[in-house]
């Protein structure tokens, strides 16, 4: 038997090589998809394609994160942020107004797959 095997592997030594060098090739070039790195005040959320959609168990913290690449990890700013909005708004006087609003805010780590799953990346 292992006579056979080995007469085998003889024969298509050359199919053996350029079929391993293709998989090499093809697992390079899906390397960038699969390897996620996420920066500090950062947490990711992954989304698996086969398995059951938006992880909603874990976000992922900061570090480089090996994914599937059919699956998707979307990355959310847990650090403090401030979004300011602008408002015209008319007086009792009938002057016109400009009301400058400042708000303050950053998502909740354990939340995030939920802000995932029910608002999205635009939650803002």
């Amino acid at each position: 038997m292992f006579n056979k095997i080995t007469n085998w592997l003889e024969t298509h030594r050359l199919e053996i090589a350029i079929a391993l060098l293709l998989a090499a090739l093809l697992f390079l070039s899906a390397l960038p998809m699969m390897l996620i790195s996420i920066d500090s005040g950062y947490k990711g959320v992954l989304w698996r394609r086969f398995f059951g959609g938006t992880e909603m168990e874990r976000s992922y913290g900061e570090g480089t994160t090996l994914i599937f690449p059919w699956d998707k990890m979307t990355i959310y700013d847990t650090r403090q942020q401030r979004e300011t909005v602008v408002f015209n708004t008319i007086s009792k006087n009938g002057l016109s107004v400009l009301v400058e609003a400042s708000i303050r805010f950053r998502p909740l780590e354990n939340y995030l797959p939920e802000l995932h799953r029910y608002i999205g990346p635009d939650y803002i």
